[in-house]
């Protein structure tokens, strides 16, 4: 047995405490601390996925976060920041880490780069954050019961943590890129996630050794502990152990095995919305133990106090940097087309490196509250030692952002996507007197957002091509106009191209096609409108002529239809390569004919016109 560990085992064993085995009692910390809060989510998915989804859609993810996010990240700028010990002790990362995060931000607001390199770091370390709080945490407990872990026990203990995070880490950077465990649509951001792209036959070896040490790992863990202590005393470690199965290890390996598909938690179609749960689960258990730590400190505030504190700190620090930098005021992207995701990166980064430095059972303060339960002897808290109008104006900043938190989330669900969708419902019913009721609603979201700073180009989208269904082109030109001018996503600017081809703004057309087509250059669908776009109503250089046929012909890579084929034949035939343009056009008619496409003449008309006939 190592020095370390035999130390950790005095600590245990000596304390006047040790027979205090739980922290809040038996079930909080079971359910919050070891993770059969989401056991139970786990087990309601897989008996009843479809009803658990549309009971609780993944357009509620901003409440979970605002819920269960907002306080964890509070309970860690808390712990740091609250009291002047604390800051001095933390300075290299409380100060200067944290100032190189925000440098970063800012950054990433303007080099699109940088976010996308922001937005894969804190997607990558998020599995090795949680892992790393569920070994501490299973330590904890074992030592809580005095179990003298040896260095040989401990070793095989973390390397399962370690492994399982291994196995997530192979799936997120191999060549597909994607198996992504995160709370939100990073599909729709100006933003790139950058993988390493590891190829398929290295992850083909890597994965069966991995899950292979992490199974060894695991039996001679359970082997070596199950000689040492009574089944009771290693519960609370062994659910952890299972959560962390659940929340990662037995994920990825369903998904590469190809295994269990059709089963919610485990199926790659619903990676995201899992995750949202997983990433509740870890929150609450976050919020579970510095709630714990946080009332052996001498003047400790009591749990709703602490509660609404670690609220407040949150919000803060989430809602501070996305309206400084909202479009119109610092930065220039929309909160829901990069910016909302590049602020949990920055929020997310800037926890980890705090975390990962205030939470270790070897620090002797963390020791003394987790393992022997003795009061914190730490001076006064800085909110009673500073002045009166500073402690107003964390409450003020505090209150504000919850303010803009609830606003923005409520107008987000309930103001612009449920009254895009209710409008969307009742044009289909021809309907327009539900329409216009639900279109003014989602323009009054819309507004308020843009108070916020939440400003949407993807609002004015889907409001301008509303009106237009309505009749009303003025007002569909404003919120087209509007929507064009912010750096929206692809889909944003997909949908705005739409709008102009639909009113004959060929201009507006191609720039916004174009938009497009930059943000996503391997989406066959989009080079293909816009190459059409320029062949038709382009402005005849002999630059359009050539990007159309570049275009054209990136359409028609893999298993492209009729209609790619014969854009690519109207690009050959603009640019005057008349051979290319009757044997793309004689290919299109073949598909057409194949795929009984009900315009075949069209296909035929065209094909004949080039061969004089």
């Amino acid at each position: 047995m190592g020095r370390r560990t035999k130390r950790y085992a005095r600590t245990a064993l000596d304390s006047p405490t040790a027979a205090s085995r739980w922290l809040s009692g038996r079930f909080p910390d079971l359910f919050f601390g070891c993770g059969l809060f989401y056991c139970a989510a786990f087990a309601a998915l897989w008996l009843a996925g479809p009803d658990v989804r549309a009971l609780v859609p993944m357009e509620f993810s901003p409440w979970v976060v605002l819920l269960t996010g907002v306080p964890h990240y509070g309970a860690t700028l808390m712990r740091v920041y609250q009291r002047a010990e604390d800051r001095r002790r933390y300075a290299l990362f409380g100060y200067w880490a944290s100032l190189a995060v925000l440098l970063a931000f800012i950054w990433a607001t303007r080099d699109l780069l940088v976010g996308s390199i922001l937005l894969t770091i804190y997607l990558t370390w998020s599995p090795w954050h949680y892992a790393a709080q569920n070994y501490g945490i299973g330590v904890m407990f074992l030592r809580r019961r005095g179990v003298a872990l040896t260095a040989w026990s401990q070793r095989l203990y973390r390397w399962s943590f370690v492994l399982s995070f291994g196995l997530t880490f192979l799936a997120f950077h191999g060549a597909k890129g994607g198996d992504v465990y995160a709370p939100g649509e990073y599909e729709l951001s100006v933003y790139r996630l950058i993988p390493l792209g590891i190829p398929a036959a290295v992850i083909d070896v890597l994965i069966p050794v991995c899950a292979g040490a992490y199974a060894a790992s695991l039996i001679g863990c359970a082997i070596s502990l199950s000689r040492q202590a009574s089944w009771r005393d290693l519960l609370p470690s062994g659910v952890l152990v299972g959560s962390q199965a659940l929340w990662f290890a037995i994920p990825m390996l369903a998904r590469y095995a190809d295994v269990f598909t059709g089963v919610d938690p485990l199926s790659a179609e619903h990676a995201a919305y899992t995750f949202m749960w997983i990433a509740a689960a870890h929150a609450v258990q976050y919020v579970w133990i510095a709630r714990y730590y946080a009332r052996k400190a001498p003047t400790a505030p009591g749990r709703v106090t602490y509660l609404c504190q670690t609220v407040l700190a949150g919000a803060a620090i989430w809602v501070i940097p996305a309206v400084l930098f909202a479009p119109g005021v610092l930065g220039d992207i929309p909160f829901d087309a990069g910016l909302g995701g590049l602020v949990a990166a920055a929020v997310n980064i800037h926890h980890f490196i705090l975390d990962g430095a205030i939470w270790k059972l070897r620090d002797g303060r963390v020791a003394r509250v987790l393992l022997r339960g003795q009061a914190d002897a730490a001076p006064e808290p800085f909110s009673r030692t500073s002045s009166p109008w500073g402690r107003r104006a964390v409450w003020v900043a505090g209150v504000a952002s919850v303010a803009v938190l609830v606003l923005g989330t409520w107008e987000r669900v309930f103001g612009l996507t449920e009254s895009t969708r209710r409008a969307g419902a009742a044009l289909t019913e021809r309907d327009t007197a539900a329409t216009r009721q639900a279109l003014m609603r989602a323009e009054v979201a819309e507004r308020r957002l843009r108070w916020i700073g939440q400003t949407s180009a993807r609002a004015h989208a889907a409001i301008a091509q509303l009106h237009l269904a309505l009749g009303d082109r003025d007002a569909g030109d404003r919120h087209a106009d509007a929507g064009a001018a912010l750096r929206g996503d692809w889909l944003t600017f997909n949908n705005l191209g739409d709008y102009y081809r639909r009113t004959g703004q060929w201009a507006e057309a191609i720039e916004a096609y174009g938009e497009a087509q930059r943000q996503r250059p391997d989406n066959p669908l989009l080079a293909s409108t816009l190459a059409w776009l320029l062949t038709q109503h382009g402005d005849g250089s002999v630059d359009a002529r050539r990007r159309a046929v570049s275009l054209a012909e990136l359409s028609v890579t893999g298993a492209a239809g009729a209609r790619a084929w014969l854009v690519l034949a109207q690009a050959y035939q603009a640019a005057g390569q008349t051979a290319d343009a009757r044997s793309s056009a004689a290919r299109a008619e073949e598909l057409a004919r194949r795929e009984q496409d009900p315009q075949l003449t069209q296909f035929i008309e065209f094909r004949r016109s080039l061969e004089g006939r």
